[in-house]
């Protein structure tokens, strides 16, 4: 997106996010509320960092608030910037895979496990695509060619 004076104004938004991946390597992707911003897309769980918060400790909070899931051994695997028209968003970009993990939809919203192979399938922000990109350079098997 290019950059305008308005939107270059805009704080910047930071916001953790988690790729849970479970024993299958299936990827858990939440839907967006009829209340917020990209209403009805689905994305991996996460939420906006609060000023007293490191990463790791919003990205706990968010996920025990929205999925009821205690994060264990995430570690951080991108950075993300993006420009939407009216919002400037950071994402931090964390990965956990635990075989067997534990989630519900604490606040009432969709949730599902997605093979790799099928997450284009899903209308997703803007910004998680660079997600997809990065899963699918390392989890993809080697080219023998």
């Amino acid at each position: 997106m290019s950059w305008t004076p308005e939107l270059n104004s805009l704080p910047i938004t930071e916001v953790v996010v988690l790729v849970l991946e479970n024993n299958q390597g299936d990827f858990l992707l939440t839907q967006r509320k009829k209340n917020q911003h990209l209403a009805g897309y689905w994305e991996f769980p996460g939420g906006k960092i609060e000023p007293t918060e490191t990463p790791i400790e919003a990205l706990k909070r968010e996920c025990k608030e929205e999925i009821d899931y205690t994060v264990k051994t995430a570690k951080q695997i991108l950075k993300v910037n993006h420009d939407y028209t009216s919002i400037r968003v950071e994402l931090l970009i964390f990965h956990e895979v635990n075989p067997n993990p534990k989630v519900k939809p604490a606040e009432c919203q969709s949730m599902r496990w997605v093979n790799i192979n099928d997450l284009t399938k899903y209308k997703l922000p803007e910004a998680n695509k660079p997600i997809i990109q990065y899963l699918r350079s390392k989890l993809s098997p080697p080219n023998l060619n």
